[in-house]
């Protein structure tokens, strides 16, 4: 008998390790409700102008987006892939990306990407990102190892 509970009690554990890593690799929120409507807040209180984009600097990488594409209306879960380009003459320096969410609120998003998305030198990779409905503005930056930054700023609307 013991040997039959022991049997099913290691059963239950790979059951239940196995549901909890299926379920974490279901969605995970690039920005959460409450932080979306901070963003919408602070947008109608109009108590934050809106930078100028940084102007391009020459050589710097491009920064690529694959997916999706912002033109179009988004459904989530959402896959997103963005590629750096550097110039023939330099690298990309990973330690040197920076993400921000919104226009008003410029949230650091950096870490939540680095947590949940494939990050290396050739750009991004993050699958079953959630959002919530409504329109969003992403900034991202990368440097090369001569110091050269390249913004991109994504603007899109989640249905």
């Amino acid at each position: 008998m013991r040997k039959r509970t022991f049997l099913m009690g290691g059963v239950a554990t790979l059951v239940g390790v196995f549901s909890a890593t299926a379920s974490s690799a279901l969605n995970w929120p690039l920005v959460t409700q409450e932080e979306f409507d901070r963003e919408v807040a602070e947008g109608k209180s109009g108590s934050n102008k809106i930078e100028a984009p940084t102007p391009p600097v020459s050589g710097a990488p491009r920064i690529e987006i694959k997916r999706p594409d912002p033109s179009q209306q988004i459904k989530v879960p959402v896959s997103i892939v963005v590629t750096f380009v550097p110039q023939q003459d330099a690298k990309i320096d990973l330690a040197s990306f920076r993400a921000t969410y919104g226009s008003f609120i410029k949230l650091d998003i950096t870490e939540k990407i680095k947590a949940n998305a494939k990050l290396d030198e050739s750009g991004l990779s993050a699958e079953n990102v959630s959002l919530p409905s409504g329109k969003h503005t992403v900034t991202i930056s990368i440097a090369d190892d001569k110091g050269r930054i390249g913004n991109r700023v994504i603007a899109f609307t989640v249905a």
